[in-house]
């Protein structure tokens, strides 16, 4: 049981460390897209990941960096350019 108990803490632990700043939800027709800069570490930029999620099992990692703190910002917003570039309307 206690061992049940510390994988929760973890698990909990972990969801939390990776939060999520700046999704952008684009839409063309009745599909959806979401691009989302996430960082490892609360209140610091770097490291982080800019993932892209097609549908509710398919979510890819497009770049990540471990100390440019700007880089995941700036790739996640030339995607979404990118995105919106090829009709889909984005917001966020």
């Amino acid at each position: 049981m206690k061992a049940v108990l510390f994988a929760a803490a973890v698990l909990s632990m972990t969801s939390v460390a990776q939060a999520a700043d700046g999704t952008h939800l684009c839409k063309q027709g009745k599909m959806e897209r979401s691009v989302t800069v996430v960082y490892a570490k609360e209140g610091k930029k770097a490291p982080c990941e800019v993932k892209y999620k097609r549908a509710a099992d398919d979510e890819k990692t497009l770049f990540n960096a471990q100390t440019d703190e700007k880089f995941c910002e700036t790739k996640a917003q030339e995607f979404v350019e990118k995105l919106k570039g090829m009709g889909w309307q984005c917001e966020g």
